[in-house]
């Protein structure tokens, strides 16, 4: 791993950061509106009244202490990789081919079993994206993506694995990891090389420019145990009790599949379980029969 060094200055003083990806990606015009602010013709957006965005700068602390309560992790000795960016000191890494992409991890820790270096992000979102954990990985995937192939030129060691620390509302806490997707990466550069001469030419870019980015597809991991579900106990069984009548049957089907929620690979109780593939085709099994 290669040591920190004084940041390059980037032409025009111009730098482009991982979290771009989500403003290009996620929001609507707005790879025109960051060309607008990177080219000074709008002022940069002033978040300081931004609550979501206030609440989450003054968890961040909180937010790592908990992950490392939670996880037993500590992080990596990092210090010297600090600069002063905007009004105040963070982490920072650059990319030594193209000095003008910079990132701005809240925290890395080293694997004790791999030695692979973690990026970590501390995030706060609301209650109700607890049940909707995958659709939080799909928005920062972007992000994650572009702090890892930033990273690995910093460090000059390959950095594929990165991981969200999210509180949800106040009641819940979840550890997300978002792996290294080399393609998207790929597609991701290309995207931040073209916004990037748009700006130094001071050439507006159209939409037909804007290239699409193929985001790793995020799947539903969560297995529940529903035993102590009434509802869903009282479907199970009337899914075994009318395998004879076709239109109650399936009835009580669609109602099973209903129990499945976004996240969820999978529920079940002992006596049915419902599933979702990968291609989200939903199929509901006796626990005994193993039947359709």
């Amino acid at each position: 791993m290669l040591s920190p060094s004084v940041r390059v200055e980037a032409k025009n003083g111009v730098y482009l950061g991982a979290s771009l990806a989500y403003r290009l990606i996620n929001i609507n015009d707005g790879l025109q509106d960051a060309w607008l602010e990177m080219t000074g013709r709008t002022e940069r957006e002033n978040l300081s009244n931004v609550l979501r965005v206030q609440m989450g700068l003054a968890t961040e602390k909180f937010n790592s202490e908990w992950y490392c309560k939670q996880t037993g992790f500590s992080f990596a000795d990092n210090d010297a990789w600090r600069k002063p960016w905007r009004d105040k000191m963070e982490l920072e890494t650059q990319h030594k081919e193209m000095p003008w992409l910079l990132s701005h991890p809240d925290q890395w820790r080293i694997d004790d079993k791999t030695g692979e270096i973690v990026l970590i992000d501390f995030k706060h979102t609301n209650q109700d994206n607890y049940n909707r954990q995958f659709k939080v990985e799909e928005t920062y995937q972007p992000q994650m993506q572009m702090q890892m192939l930033i990273a690995s030129s910093a460090f000059g060691v390959p950095v594929n694995r990165s991981e969200l620390s999210v509180f949800f509302g106040n009641g819940n806490w979840s550890r997300i990891e978002i792996k290294a997707e080399p393609h998207t990466q790929q597609q991701l550069l290309k995207l931040y090389v073209g916004f990037y001469q748009h700006v130094m030419n001071d050439e507006s870019p159209d939409e037909s420019w804007q290239p699409d980015i193929e985001l790793p597809k995020v799947t539903p991991f969560k297995i529940r145990n529903l035993e102590l579900d009434n509802e869903f106990a009282v479907l199970a069984e009337e899914f075994v009790k009318t395998k004879a009548d076709a239109k109650a049957h399936s009835d009580v089907k669609q109602l099973l599949k209903g129990k499945l929620q976004e996240e969820d690979k999978e529920i079940y109780n002992d006596f049915v379980r419902v599933s979702r593939s990968p291609t989200n085709r939903i199929s509901i099994k006796e626990v005994a029969m193993q039947n359709d």
